[in-house]
């Protein structure tokens, strides 16, 4: 977070936490780190969850989501689906339909959380034997209302070879600017 938003969360002078070792899965990753934060700061309120595949984010982005989740406890930045989306058979081999693109968007991170609506999460995930493709997935199974903020198509996945490929043109253009 920019020194400003953090200070703003958190009365003590900013600090590096020690790195947790992660789980086995995403979610027991960010139990592990959400447990590490609250035994180091036991009055946090807010934490972010970031996923380091996304190396482009910018701190507007972790300012921008955190002014969103104010009103409920949770949000997360989303870029609106561009290609058209197909519902696939189970087998993969045909469409069963089309999906509107106009009502979805596609989850970024970092996604911003009151502390204790995610540690429920977790608990209820790993009570119910759920596993989520993000930490908004596990919120939204409380009941609780996930508000969404602009994401940027900048804050991408790095995850196959074209990928860095693009990241690094983007990181380019920014050096030029």
């Amino acid at each position: 977070l920019p020194p400003g938003l953090l200070s703003a969360l958190d009365s003590s002078e900013p600090r590096r936490l020690a790195p947790v070792e992660g789980g086995a899965r995403r979610q027991d990753s960010v139990l592990r780190g959400l447990e590490a934060g609250i035994a180091a700061m036991p009055h946090l309120q807010w934490v972010l969850v970031h996923d380091s595949a996304r190396c482009l984010v910018e701190p507007g982005d972790a300012s921008a989501v955190l002014r969103a989740a104010q009103a409920t406890g949770a949000a997360l930045p989303i870029v609106p689906a561009s290609d058209t989306p197909k519902w696939l058979a189970e087998s993969g081999g045909r469409v069963e339909r089309t999906l509107e693109r106009a009502r979805l968007g596609m989850a970024q991170t970092p996604q911003a959380f009151r502390v204790e609506v995610l540690r429920e999460a977790l608990d209820k995930a790993a009570r119910d034997g759920f596993e989520g493709t993000d930490c908004a997935s596990l919120v939204e199974r409380l009941g609780v209302e996930v508000r969404v903020c602009a994401g940027r198509v900048e804050n991408f996945k790095v995850t196959h070879p074209d990928d860095l490929a693009r990241a690094e043109a983007v990181l380019a253009r920014r050096a030029g600017a």
